[in-house]
């Protein structure tokens, strides 16, 4: 994990021990209260993406490590309870209940895929438990509630972006794109290829894939037969590394540009 994550995420802690401050009741008089004040952690700690739900997962405990060092919050100090969320809707909305219901937390951070956030913030919201995404970027999640927050950019900003960079800077002018059936892929496809069209740019197939797929030949083939000048390759880690090789063995020699979720170095192994 590198310094720039660890900072990030240093910062999304400082905010929500803002958040938890503010949130936790303080009575004007009885005993002082002692006991640790627990927030809860929703991420892909295995499965897709699960490099993203780790290195956050470290770079908490370094951050709640610091402030427990220096008092806690008015002398509590802070417990996270940390949740597989899978990068699955289901896996998340069931870990958010444990924590909203059972847990009683006042505050979740995650999800990090953007379906595992889209899965419970309904219930957040209706339960007023206060949720600071460090990664989901569809576009819904702006306007999701009053207690939905994130602080990481909507897939309108990636999509548009990436759209005028291929067309602008790498001059491909026909495209294909390759997406995961997610909230994530879905959400930067659309952004994407609205742009680019606007651009003058022409998408010549777009082929989506259930996320855990781990076998994209017949979409590969689809798109070799159409003669793109770029496959924009919107993947998770666990479909991105098979999806690279299967186009190799397939004869595609065109560039493959992929989405944020590339950053991880297995993708370039």
């Amino acid at each position: 994990m590198n310094q720039s994550t660890k900072w990030i995420v240093g910062v999304i802690v400082v905010v929500a021990v803002v958040v938890v401050g503010y949130f936790v009741p303080k009575g004007p008089s009885g005993p002082v209260l002692t006991e640790p004040i627990k927030i809860g952690f929703i991420g892909p700690l295995t499965g897709d993406a699960a490099n993203i739900g780790q290195n956050v997962r470290t770079a908490v405990e370094i951050s709640v490590k610091e402030v427990n060092e220096t008092g806690g919050i008015d002398g509590r100090p802070l417990e996270v309870i940390y949740e597989d969320g899978q990068c699955t809707g289901n896996v998340a909305s069931n870990a958010a209940n444990k924590l909203i219901s059972i847990n009683k937390v006042p505050l979740i951070l995650g999800g990090a895929c953007s379906g595992e956030t889209s899965s419970f913030m309904g219930a957040a919201e209706q339960s007023k438990t206060v949720v600071l995404s460090y990664c989901s970027s569809a576009p819904a999640i702006s306007q999701a509630g009053d207690y939905i927050f994130r602080n990481y950019p909507s897939d309108l900003y990636q999509g548009s972006f990436v759209a005028e960079y291929i067309y602008n800077k790498l001059g491909k002018k026909k495209v294909a794109v390759l997406y995961a059936k997610s909230d994530w892929g879905n959400g930067i496809k659309d952004v994407f290829s609205k742009k680019f069209k606007e651009l003058g740019g022409t998408i010549v197939i777009e082929e989506g894939y259930e996320q855990t797929s781990r076998d994209l030949r017949t979409q590969l083939t689809k798109i070799k037969a159409v003669n793109p000048e770029l496959i924009y390759f919107l993947g998770y880690t666990e479909a991105s590394i098979p999806g690279i090789k299967q186009a190799k063995e397939l004869g595609l020699t065109i560039p493959l540009f992929g989405g944020d979720a590339w950053d991880d170095s297995k993708n370039m192994d």
